[in-house]
């Protein structure tokens, strides 16, 4: 009995053993053989972001083909966030501040904007001088991270002519997400009022997309596709610029007078004020 009590101990032991290499195997052969394509597939998932590029808005015409609503290149100046470390970023905020003539608490605070995604460089400073522009991309090496660029924004060749009816655009609101189910994003900018609101989905275009492969911690490594964008449809008013500019003109006018308790020239004014109404009367889009 005391001589086959070591060798039933063993035995056991050897069982045990057999037992749990029995089930790392199975287990193994589950996760790499049976599992791999999903996981596989969740792999992609997890090291693939996909970043909106936005398409420029469609021009805004008046009844003769003068463009009302145009856009313009404005020389924009962003800071990749994912290429900066804490000690990184001082220095760099420091030195883009001696540039811009910008505070660097202000660039600081514009840099942790949550309404910029983390996989796109986040805007700083807008409408910079052509000269230092220049001096940026000339010392590209003083400053990590940062990029100059140039992006679509809107300009207005009448300058404030029929302002009340083209509206204005602004960025999206959160109530404004919500509302859309999905069609805005943060950072986006929309149509606040006037025609640039109601006819938002003519003027908007098609927006383009760009993939870019990240590592485990976030950080891009390389762009894996890009579509282009679309810009957006024209719009062409029944409006015409010449008569619009003579009606404000005479209210213009008008008001003066009025201000100036001369009433008779008030009478002229706001005569003409409502010839000019009577052409414009039926104005609006096609």
């Amino acid at each position: 009995m005391t001589q086959d009590t070591p060798r039933f101990r063993l035995g056991i032991i050897a069982v045990v053993a057999v037992s749990l290499f029995a089930a790392l195997f199975a287990r193994l052969w589950y996760l790499q053989v049976l599992s791999a394509p999903d996981f596989r597939l969740q792999a992609q998932a997890n090291s693939i972001r996909t970043v909106e590029d936005p398409a420029p808005r469609g021009r805004i015409l008046d009844r003769n083909g003068r463009v009302l609503v145009d856009n313009r290149a404005s020389n924009v100046v962003a800071i990749d966030r994912s290429k900066l470390d804490r000690k990184a970023r001082r220095a760099v905020l420091a030195r883009l501040s001696r540039v811009l003539d910008v505070p660097a608490g202000v660039l600081g605070q514009r840099l942790d904007s949550v309404r910029v995604s983390p996989y796109t460089p986040v805007p700083v400073a807008e409408d910079v001088p052509e000269g230092k522009m220049v001096r940026l991309l000339e010392r590209s090496d003083d400053f990590p991270a940062v990029v100059a660029k140039r992006v679509a924004v809107r300009s207005y060749p009448f300058g404030n002519l029929a302002a009340h009816l083209l509206g204005y655009v602004g960025e999206v609101t959160q109530k404004e997400i919500d509302a859309s189910a999905g069609g805005y994003q943060l950072g986006d900018h929309i149509g606040k009022a006037g025609i640039e609101r109601v006819y938002e989905k003519d003027l908007r275009g098609k927006a383009g997309e760009l993939k870019i492969e990240v590592d485990s911690k976030g950080r891009p490594i390389r762009v894996v596709s890009h579509r282009a964008p679309v810009q957006g449809d024209d719009v062409v008013l029944s409006v015409n610029a010449d008569v619009q500019r003579t009606a404000e003109d005479a209210l213009e006018q008008g008001l003066a007078s009025a201000r100036g308790r001369r009433p008779s020239r008030v009478a002229v004014s706001m005569a003409k004020v409502g010839i000019a109404a009577a052409s414009l009367a039926g104005s609006g889009s096609r």
